[in-house]
């Protein structure tokens, strides 16, 4: 008897072994297409399956797009779909690419044009990743929060602010001299102190005022203007 319950669990193994070798080599089978993969959907475009994003995202994206487009099928889909309305090929519907994102019929007719040729296919995809723009081959970010004010607009700027400062305080320095000049009540060596002081405060107003000058005409020069 219980050789028997032996027996029949044996069988029972073997036979659900055999299934699941028989539902695993289906399903691989199922995925087993050459570059560009077919729809996962029906002529319909309905009863979707996902059984093969992976070996689309992993075999036929990175031909087409960059490495960050592969990470999910929703990037994957929404690349294929501004791919067909930046080229509009004939017999596309761009606008259903990344219905229910599932790679379906217009995806694969998608993927099936780049392939061909269209859309610059072969892995020209986009390089940066929304919210980036590309500059002399570099992605960076559209919102960083900084002035879009020319570089050259701010250092002219910060410069003006210390030159303005610089001839201020030469401006307090000469006044102070003046003052004591005034109190000197006599003394030789406080009126010379005093003189001192006020020839350096000129300089300083005088190096001040010169460099603001020279910051405007280079900026003037810059601008393509003949006078400031």
């Amino acid at each position: 008897m219980n050789m028997q319950k032996i027996k029949n669990s044996i069988l029972i193994l073997l036979a659900v072994l055999f299934l699941g070798g028989f539902v695993l080599e289906n399903a691989s089978a199922a995925c087993d297409y050459s570059y560009p993969f077919p729809s996962q959907c029906d002529a319909n475009n309905q009863n979707c399956s996902r059984e093969c994003d992976e070996k689309i995202l992993t075999e036929q994206c990175p031909k087409q797009a960059e490495s960050w487009v592969c990470e999910s099928m929703e990037s994957y889909l929404g690349f294929l779909q501004k791919k067909c309305e930046n080229e509009n090929p004939e017999g596309i519907d761009c606008g259903t690419i990344a219905s229910g994102n599932y790679y379906g019929n217009e995806a694969a007719k998608t993927a099936s044009y780049i392939y061909g040729g269209g859309g610059g296919g072969g892995g020209g995809g986009e390089k940066c990743k929304p919210g980036f723009t590309e500059y002399s081959g570099v992605c960076f970010p559209d919102d960083t929060g900084l002035s879009e004010v020319p570089i050259k607009d701010i250092v002219f700027n910060v410069m003006q602010w210390i030159l303005g400062i610089f001839g201020f305080i030469a401006l307090i320095a000469f006044a102070i001299s003046g003052i004591q000049y005034m109190t000197a009540a006599g003394s030789e060596n406080a009126i010379e102190t005093a003189k001192r002081n006020m020839k350096w405060s000129i300089v300083g107003v005088a190096v001040g005022l010169g460099g603001l000058v020279i910051v405007w005409a280079i900026d003037w020069a810059l601008r393509g203007m003949a006078y400031f």
